[in-house]
């Protein structure tokens, strides 16, 4: 019974995302709140340089580090951190392979 509710808010979701009805028509049918959506650009990639990258944390992604300089990572012993206030982790990988993406940075906009 729950995936039924889930897929009619999902349906309706969409369509008010699309502007195709007006959130008057969905809000009787919707369970959960219409949160207000934030855009992510992603501005930097963290490369695995070596055999020895290693988190500081267990990452799952989406995480915000409130302050730059924060400690995220080490690799082959040297600190890799965030670059600016408030970054997001996005999509941190669970295997590191030397010269693959191991995290992507972003920052809110708009």
């Amino acid at each position: 019974q729950a995936s039924s509710q889930i897929a009619l808010e999902s349906a309706l979701r969409f369509l008010l995302y699309s502007e195709l009805i007006d959130e008057d028509v969905a809000r009787p049918h919707l369970v959960t709140p219409v949160a207000p959506q934030e855009f992510i650009e992603v501005t930097d990639a963290i490369t695995v340089q070596s055999e020895d990258f290693v988190f500081a944390q267990p990452f799952i992604g989406m995480e915000r580090m409130p302050t730059a300089g924060t400690v995220i990572a080490y690799d082959a012993g040297a600190e890799i951190v965030t670059p600016y206030d408030d970054c997001i982790l996005i999509m941190p990988t669970r295997r590191f392979i030397k010269g693959q993406t191991a995290v992507r940075l972003g920052r809110v906009v708009g």
